[in-house]
């Protein structure tokens, strides 16, 4: 499975809760670029779709969706949100394994924590930044970095 590890795009800094912060202009515009630079790639499409809860990860989510052609219905998971497990995160992607291509949308500090965890890579996951990990098994160490998209660090 190629697995897309998204964070979502730039955010409000005060919101009535961190569950209802929204994207800001510039986050909306991180995401439709750094998605269509994904597009432009050539890669095949996402067939499932993983997204957190919380406001500014549907509003990404919803971004994709609209600008991409993609007609896949994301699945909204309380794994995701920023404290969530990585453990966690990988027994819900392997129930999933059947699929080709999954992106998952999520915060930091769990989209880090999840790509060090399956590849062995540290990387700070910037707004919008998408990672491209193949990997058959959804356990420690199995998987490899194969790309990264992020111009707006």
């Amino acid at each position: 499975m190629m697995l897309l590890v998204m964070r979502h795009g730039e955010a409000v800094s005060q919101a009535s809760s961190d569950f209802e912060r929204s994207l800001t202009n510039r986050g909306k515009q991180q995401v439709v670029d750094n998605f269509n630079k994904f597009l432009n790639r050539q890669q095949p499409l996402p067939d499932l779709i993983f997204t957190s809860p919380l406001v500014r990860a549907r509003q990404t989510t919803d971004l994709i969706l609209d600008s991409s052609g993609i007609h896949v219905e994301p699945e909204v998971s309380d794994k995701l949100v920023p404290e969530g497990h990585v453990d966690d995160v990988l027994q819900l992607l392997a129930t999933n394994a059947d699929s080709n291509v999954c992106l998952l949308v999520s915060h930091q500090p769990l989209v880090s924590y999840l790509v060090h965890c399956l590849t062995d890579v540290e990387v700070f996951l910037e707004t919008s930044m998408i990672v491209g990990i193949q990997t058959e098994l959804f356990e420690p160490h199995c998987g490899e970095v194969k790309w990264h998209i992020n111009d707006y660090s």
